[in-house]
């Protein structure tokens, strides 16, 4: 996977909705999850982590089904910088927790 390594934004136009916030907030946890884990040998707390964020997520994009203003994609182009930024984190930090779990993760769905 091909992860951007940057996305300017405008400070003036940036803004998060309560659902976005709340997953950008889950994904800062993750440093404190690895230093825990590794710390107390609490592997267990990885891969919960990893399904609480997949779980915030998923349900994030299943919400632009019942409502347009929270659709990632319109006509094939993602919405706004910010999702792109929060796909961006979330792949990436769950692309780091299947790795340390040692799990491959396949190309493509």
């Amino acid at each position: 996977m091909e992860f951007i390594k940057k996305i300017e934004f405008d400070q003036n136009s940036f803004k998060l909705n309560k659902i976005e916030e709340k997953i950008v907030r889950k994904v800062f946890e993750w440093p404190k999850i690895i230093e825990s884990a590794s710390r107390k040998f609490d592997l267990h707390k990885i891969p919960f982590y990893l399904y609480e964020l997949s779980t915030l997520f998923h349900a994030y994009w299943s919400k632009g089904n019942e409502d347009k203003k929270y659709k990632f994609i319109i006509n094939e182009q993602i919405n706004r910088k910010e999702i792109l930024a929060i796909i961006n984190l979330v792949a990436i930090v769950i692309k780091n927790g299947m790795g340390i779990l040692d799990v491959s993760l396949p190309k493509r769905m």
